[in-house]
């Protein structure tokens, strides 16, 4: 085992009798032992009196100081946490939407959409470096342990947006109109993990955008039942790694959907294809139609932007519904230049983002002429009803989000917006017999 250099350093100082240096060093291993007696107990008492995660940054910030490990994550001067919580009595009163199929008949509402506005006005250079979600749970009467959260998302926003959004209120519930244009800094679906770019990367929030918005979706859990139950309080949110110093190279979250999937009960296995088409991939360099994105990349590690649009991270979205899931590139002349495994779907960590490395994939990069693909296998003898996009109960998503990088958004004047798409997408029907066989028979 390669000895740390705090070891050295304490071995050298013994050996040479610079006793000064050797009290500080053992003074400091010390300290670093303390911490690391008592932080478990601290952060126990300080989980029961409800400040677990404020002291818990703290003492994850003090030992990154410490670490001399050479992490990538930047010490306490450099990087803070935005607290960004939503607040809000769940209730039958404060549903807002519901299935498409009741034609969304307040009767059959089961879900809350709020979207609340961070009172801080950020600098124009903060940059995300990651974010932890931080879900609440609640009980239902019977003592089943639930979140009420389905996903949330955090945007940046320019304050003339903030203002005609809200309109000088801090909290909107129910649907909002922004044309699609909107930027996530910051996402997660239920049962999805923390996330951190990779070192030297960051998310900007955008020229002018200097306030965040968090968007919240909370679905009624099945145990739950009104009449037996008090509205109860809801603080979910998430915690935000941010610095003011720009780093090496900027990326940014993209994603598309199919919003007019439609599965009809009966058909056996389906696979729907969820699609961003060339002329969608194009919007994540504009300045590549015009022949001014130049910038070179070097293979090996991500370090320097491409011309090309690297993928970083990817979560593959479903619902509950889909029994599997995986995700292609297809070159100009429709080959697939990439095609990933099918892996679960359904809620948890399949959720989450993760980098390519942490998926077993290779780097991944986006051509002129490309299109990107989300499969999503159903076995529609199992359902009893039309299943629409949506996020109801009964109400289904195949789409993908992705963090990336290229050499206009690496430019501190790119804004890009998260939806490249959210229409396109097919159905095809899969032999169940030889698809149990033969899962590679169903891909297009």
């Amino acid at each position: 085992m390669r000895p740390s250099p705090a070891i050295g350093l304490w071995h050298f100082a013994c050996c040479h009798k610079y006793k000064f240096l050797s009290s500080f060093l053992v003074g400091l291993v010390a300290y670093s032992s303390v911490l690391d007696c008592l932080s478990a107990e601290v952060l126990r008492n300080a989980e029961h009196h409800g400040v677990g995660d404020r002291l818990k940054s703290t003492f994850l910030l003090r030992r990154e100081a410490l670490d001399f490990s050479g992490s990538n994550r930047l010490t306490e001067s450099a990087e803070r946490v935005i607290r960004v919580r939503g607040n809000l009595s769940f209730s039958k009163a404060a549903l807002t939407e519901g299935p498409a199929r009741f034609m969304r008949n307040p009767v059959h509402f089961d879900s809350v959409e709020a979207y609340f506005l961070l009172p801080e006005t950020l600098p124009q250079e903060t940059y995300i470096l990651g974010w932890k979600p931080v879900v609440q749970k609640q009980r239902c009467a019977d003592g089943t342990e639930v979140e009420l959260v389905h996903h949330m998302n955090v945007h940046a926003k320019t304050n003339a947006e903030a203002k005609e959004l809200f309109k000088n209120k801090s909290t909107v519930l129910g649907q909002i109109s922004d044309d699609n244009r909107y930027t996530f800094v910051a996402t997660y679906d239920r049962g999805a993990l923390e996330y951190r770019l990779p070192a030297n990367f960051g998310i900007a929030l955008g020229p002018g955008a200097t306030r965040l918005m968090l968007e919240w979706h909370l679905l009624k859990p099945k145990c739950w039942d009104f009449h037996k139950q008090q509205a109860v309080l809801d603080y979910s949110g998430f915690d935000l790694f941010v610095t003011s110093e720009r780093p090496r190279h900027l990326a940014a979250i993209m994603g598309y959907t199919d919003e007019s999937m439609q599965l009809a009960p009966g058909q056996g296995l389906v696979e729907q294809i969820s699609r961003a088409s060339p002329s969608d991939v194009e919007r994540l360099s504009p300045s590549r139609t015009e022949g001014q994105a130049t910038v070179f990349h070097k293979v090996g590690k991500p370090s320097v932007t491409s011309s090309l649009t690297e993928i970083l991270a990817i979560h593959l979205h479903t619902h509950d519904l889909p029994y599997e899931k995986y995700f292609t590139i297809l070159k100009e002349d429709g080959n697939a230049r990439f095609q990933s495994k099918p892996e679960a779907a359904g809620y948890g960590d399949s959720q989450s983002m993760k980098s390519l490395a942490a998926k077993g994939w290779p780097r991944l990069f986006i051509h002129p002429g490309d299109s990107l693909q989300t499969h999503c296998r159903f076995d529609t003898d199992k359902l009893d009803h039309v299943v629409n996009d949506g996020t109801s109960w009964g109400e289904e998503m195949c789409s993908a989000l992705m963090v990336v990088t290229n050499a206009d958004i690496d430019s501190s004047q790119y804004r890009g917006w998260t939806a490249l798409s959210s229409s396109g997408g097919t159905i095809s029907r899969l032999s169940r017999a030889l698809v149990s066989l033969f899962p590679s028979l169903g891909e297009d």
